[in-house]
């Protein structure tokens, strides 16, 4: 299994079969927040078939007056927590989870809070 980026045109049709699904982890989510000045990533976890395993959209924005950036996953990831310990326990060890509204970052992101 290994981590990539998918364009914001595929995550959607990619992502639709994925457990807790809401409209937060959407392609359509970072079009609208791109009104304010977020920029939306796409990132998954893709099994050696290249079915998409777990996905995340994180918004990124920067911060004024400063050289770093925000970094923000609404509503956490798209993984069924319940289903394959494997795949939670390789996500949950790439990532930091930060004690904010189910917050996930990717390692060497780093995470503010105001």
């Amino acid at each position: 299994m290994k981590l990539i980026n998918i364009p914001s045109s595929e995550f959607n049709a990619r992502t639709q079969h994925l457990p807790c699904l809401n409209w937060h982890q959407t392609a359509n989510w970072a079009k609208l927040k791109a009104n304010t000045g977020w920029h939306g990533h796409y990132l998954a976890y893709e099994d050696d078939n290249g079915n998409i395993q777990a996905a995340v959209m994180i918004l990124s924005k920067h911060i004024p007056f400063s050289k770093k950036q925000l970094f923000y996953a609404p509503r956490g990831f798209l993984i069924d927590f319940n289903n394959d310990d494997s795949i939670r326990h390789r996500v949950m060890s790439e990532l930091y989870v930060c004690t904010a509204d189910n917050t996930y970052f990717i390692n060497n992101l780093e995470c503010l809070f105001f």
